[in-house]
């Protein structure tokens, strides 16, 4: 037996014990979400924010809700900044080892506190999230996992802490033994240049044997795909000749990669082989792979028919939905057509409370009917009463008959990322959201395609929706926008009174190339490929649609 094979299964006894103890807390959240404020306080309470806020004075989840008021970004700037310039006790105990950047639609905008014991929090939900896996496609983890991550380091606070990604900062925590488990090593997502990152994400992919990939999102894997299949022949070069022709990249890191690689002739004859007489895409090369862990609902489900072309059709597992300023949910399940992807509140990682329309906010075991609500968090990150600006959808409750009891049962809830809150544009009086369009997308169009919403740009009376273009669209586009059109106006009330009165025209759609799509997203984001979270949804003509 390999010793993968060995530490695997040692590892999935661990998962195991710590996965049935989740459970338990699951079933009756208010005990674990009260231990984990009392740990919360414990060790941040006596910092300048928890003292400016009453924080530091709370010792229940009711004391919580009662003295200390909802906060935003906004509202933390006095000791973020005052963290930033190095000065301890600000959000989190002393001086924080690193910021994780957070990636906005327009690049990273927010900086927040990482210390080692809030990272010690939130990595306790993998362990109940990798067993499930394991549970369920035992061969998941057999061979190597591709995790694609952000860099761990994009610029230095000017207290001279380093801030980067957190998934690019945890992959470096991990103990040598553990990255044993990845294909392609850390220093390959430092690569600024877009095009050769992803190059060098595949040369070192297909030198190896993968069962698991991890994304945030649809759209790195697609464009991994595309990488894959338009350079072959130079990636199978490269593995046969243990070189790395990758452009633009940096003499440093060039260096330290190259201590990664190694000659393969054996393995280039074997990857040749598989793809003889059919498209050199990964689901040909990697006849291993088991299992995809992304995002692939609300906007992040656009890319999804590109994934699903490029690594065919596998199983799906919703990625842990988390977000820097805390991890949320536990996906136990694999993706279902008929059913929603939610998961297990972290109870373990995050307090959370549940906002309704009202404005009344609900701790988890508060709740007892399936909705939408805004999510208001308290972590390991400093963070009290956060408003996180996302808008989730409970589902149900863990270990319940029924999605919607009499009364509360506190039980864990279920839930998913819906939207960013005030993800709502209107022409008129039609209040439209990021909600409306995709169920009318998701209508009028078989299977997911990707797509961009907004205010049309050459008429103010109108919207426009751009798709990517695909052999069978060109002919059928006059037909295919009154359907988007009708589709629209069902999912939405107010557009639909707003077409009748003749105060909107009709949609507008145009198509557009892959190419166009791709340039357009970067231009958007800094090319943080492994952490694209791609634009359905644009607010204002300025922002200039594909």
């Amino acid at each position: 037996m390999t010793l993968q094979r060995v530490l695997g299964s040692l590892l999935q006894a661990r998962r195991a014990r710590r996965y049935h103890a989740f459970s338990e807390r699951a079933r009756d959240v208010r005990p674990a979400q009260e231990a984990l404020l009392t740990r919360l306080v414990a060790r941040n309470g006596h910092t300048a924010l928890a003292r400016r806020l009453g924080a530091d004075r709370v010792r229940s989840l009711d004391d919580l809700r009662r003295l200390v008021p909802i906060t935003d970004y906004d509202a933390i700037q006095p000791e973020l900044q005052a963290a930033l310039a190095g000065r301890p006790d600000q959000l989190v105990a002393g001086r924080p080892p690193f910021f994780a950047m957070t990636s906005g639609t327009t690049g990273f905008a927010k900086y927040i506190p990482i210390d080692d014991a809030y990272r010690a929090e939130f990595q306790r939900t993998l362990d109940p999230f990798l067993y499930a896996i394991v549970r369920d496609h035992p061969a998941a983890l057999a061979h190597k996992a591709l995790y694609l991550v952000g860099p761990a380091t994009l610029e230095t606070t000017p207290g001279g802490t380093p801030a980067g990604t957190i998934s690019g900062y945890n992959l470096r925590r991990l103990s040598p033994l553990l990255r044993r488990f990845y294909a392609v090593p850390a220093d390959a997502f430092e690569i600024p240049a877009p095009d050769s990152q992803l190059y060098t994400i595949a040369r070192f992919c297909l030198a190896h044997e993968l069962s698991i990939a991890f994304s945030v999102t649809t759209a790195p894997l697609a464009a991994l795909g595309r990488t894959i299949e338009e350079h072959a022949d130079a990636l199978l070069r490269d593995i046969h000749d243990g070189t790395l022709s990758a452009p633009e990249l940096p003499s440093p890191l060039r260096a330290n990669l190259g201590r990664h690689l190694r000659r393969d002739p054996a393995r280039a004859r074997l990857l040749t082989a598989r793809v003889a007489g059919k498209r050199p895409i990964p689901k040909h090369f990697f006849p291993t792979l088991r299992l995809v862990s992304c995002w692939h609902h609300a906007s992040a489900g656009t890319h999804l028919a590109a994934l699903y072309d490029a690594f065919g059709e596998l199983p799906l597992r919703p990625a842990i939905y988390s977000a820097t300023e805390g991890w949320l949910n536990v996906p136990l399940a694999d993706a279902a057509p008929d059913q929603p992807p939610s998961g297990v509140l972290a109870c373990d990682a995050v307090v959370v409370e549940f906002l309704d329309h009202a404005g009344v906010p609900r701790f988890a075991h508060e709740l007892h009917r399936p909705g939408r609500y805004e999510l208001l968090i308290t972590s390991g990150a400093g963070l009290w009463r956060y408003r996180l600006g996302d808008e989730v959808e409970v589902t149900g409750f863990f270990d319940a008959l029924s999605p919607e009891t009499a009364a509360p049962t506190g039980k864990a809830p279920l839930f998913h990322y819906v939207q960013k809150t005030g993800a709502v544009v209107s022409i008129a009086h039609d209040m439209t959201t990021e909600s409306h369009v995709r169920a009318a997308v998701h209508a009028a169009l078989p299977g997911h395609r990707r797509f961009v919403f907004g205010p049309s740009p050459s008429a103010p009376d109108r919207y426009r929706v751009a798709l990517e273009r695909t052999p069978d669209l060109e002919a059928a586009l006059a037909p295919l926008a009154a359907s988007l059109d009708a589709a629209l106006r069902a999912a939405n009330l107010g557009y639909d009174a707003d077409r009748a009165a003749g105060v909107i025209a009709p949609l507008e759609l145009v198509v557009r190339d892959h190419e166009h799509f791709d340039a357009w997203e970067r231009a958007r984001q800094r090319p943080v490929i492994a952490q694209s979270k791609p634009t359905v949804f644009v607010k204002s003509p300025s922002e200039h649609l594909p």
